[in-house]
């Protein structure tokens, strides 16, 4: 059985240690981002990817999350390349 999260964010084993710490390590990374010169706090902010979800609720400010972005993406060259 998984061992619980320590509720102050730390680690309890090896495991969730290094799990809680990926965790903090890509929440620095995109508050980092946040407060980079040129950052437009008014711009729409989007995560995607398999973490987002846990990200979303420890961030500050309005998210969208779009879990399938990539495809999306993908769908719209698709459809540009069709319309030439």
């Amino acid at each position: 059985a998984a061992v619980p999260a320590d509720p102050r964010g730390l680690g309890t084993s090896s495991e969730t240690a290094i799990r809680q710490g990926a965790l903090f390590a890509a929440l620095g990374a995109v508050e980092h981002c946040l407060r980079a010169p040129g950052a437009d706090p008014d711009e729409l902010l989007v995560l995607t990817g398999g973490d987002a979800a846990k990200l979303l609720p420890r961030l500050p400010g309005v998210w969208q999350r779009r879990p399938q972005l990539v495809l999306e993406g993908l769908l719209a060259l698709s459809a540009a390349g069709a319309a030439r």
